[in-house]
């Protein structure tokens, strides 16, 4: 009996796998308006940071995008941020071998950042890493905003 059950977890978890990738692969082939945000409510702006004039906390967009997907949705999908976000689990590698990072992780809720492969800042993040990226928002997946096209500005 404890068999079928795991089976059964097998398959279920191979389904969820397959309906992430697929809406995972969705929204990297969606187009984008090239417009860019620097931020302006929930009190997530903090001072600029290079050629921005401010900066957007990952918590800050994460609550937006719990608060309305579809307003978060109207003032990210498509637009290029710089993000602020403090690193959880270093730098990972998603389905298809690419970089990525998740940012401002309160359970199962993170923002997850895509980054460029040829960035030379990748060797350098680690857990707990306060990382500044430049990236193009891409919608939200399962609860948690995506973010791609991503290069790291500042590490600390």
């Amino acid at each position: 009996m404890k068999t079928l059950g795991k089976a059964i977890l097998g398959v279920f978890g191979v389904f969820v796998g397959l309906v992430v990738l697929i809406v995972v692969i969705g929204l990297a082939a969606s187009g984008s308006s090239g417009e860019t945000v620097s931020g302006e409510e929930h009190g997530q702006v903090v001072e600029g940071e290079g050629n921005f004039a401010a900066y957007v906390r990952a918590s800050g967009i994460i609550s937006e995008y719990q608060e309305s997907e579809y307003n978060a949705d109207k003032k990210y999908k498509g637009k290029t941020v710089l993000v602020f976000g403090v690193c959880k689990g270093g730098v990972q590698m998603d389905f298809a071998d690419n970089p990525f990072i998740s940012l401002d992780t309160e359970g199962f809720t993170s923002l997850n950042a895509s980054l460029v492969a040829d960035d030379q800042a990748l060797s350098v993040i680690r857990d707990g890493s306060k990382v500044w990226v430049v990236c193009k928002g891409r919608g939200e997946v399962i609860k948690s905003p995506m973010f791609g096209n991503c290069r790291v500005t500042k590490i600390e």
